[in-house]
């Protein structure tokens, strides 16, 4: 029977796992802080969560979402097809519930919280800021309450935040860039 060998690397051979730690430190120790503000409006949206659905318009969203998911048009004669576009893909892969619905939008909320915080570190060297306005956002007693319901607002902020946010993109972009940003805010908003 053949024995395997262990060889030690031979001198100066880099060790693949202590320059891929090297690399990936730096984008941990970048990303700890606006993962601890997430976590934390995470836990605030769902802890002791119970679904509601307190106005007819969380029920024609989630209708909407199911018609777009089915391919039944029009998708909603009261609102633009901006939140049933949102609902679509977690409709396809999970439950057409309320509960389905209600993750759609606390994950909306949480992108709000990191869309936020990497804006302003893009926008300002201060070191603060980010953390605060991130915070402010995460834990903002009128956001969390809305994150927890049924409504749709704070879906609806992060589509407007992150398309303000895309404007600095577009200077010297092409017409159909432009065409597709309006189209973009058209369905979306």
């Amino acid at each position: 029977m053949a024995k395997l060998a262990y060889t030690r690397p031979a001198v100066g051979a880099p060790d693949i796992g202590a320059t891929i730690a090297t690399r990936a430190w730096p984008l941990v120790r970048a990303s700890a802080v606006p993962a601890a503000i997430v976590l934390v409006a995470l836990f605030l949206r769902v802890y002791r969560l119970e679904l509601q659905a307190w106005t007819p318009d969380t029920y024609e969203h989630l209708t909407a979402g199911r018609r777009l998911v089915a391919g039944e048009f029009p998708i909603s004669v009261f609102y633009p097809p901006g939140i049933a576009i949102t609902l679509a893909p977690a409709f396809l892969f999970f439950p057409q519930t309320l509960a389905t619905q209600q993750g759609v939008i606390i994950g909306s909320s949480l992108l709000l919280v990191a869309v936020a915080y990497f804006a302003m570190r893009s926008a300002t060297a201060d070191r603060s800021a980010p953390v605060l306005l991130a915070l402010g956002i995460a834990m903002a007693p009128q956001i969390v309450y809305f994150s927890r319901d049924g409504f749709f607002d704070v879906t609806n902020a992060a589509w407007i935040v992150s398309a303000i946010l895309v404007v600095p993109w577009l200077r010297g972009r092409s017409l159909p860039v432009f065409m597709a940003y309006g189209c973009l805010l058209a369905v979306a908003i």
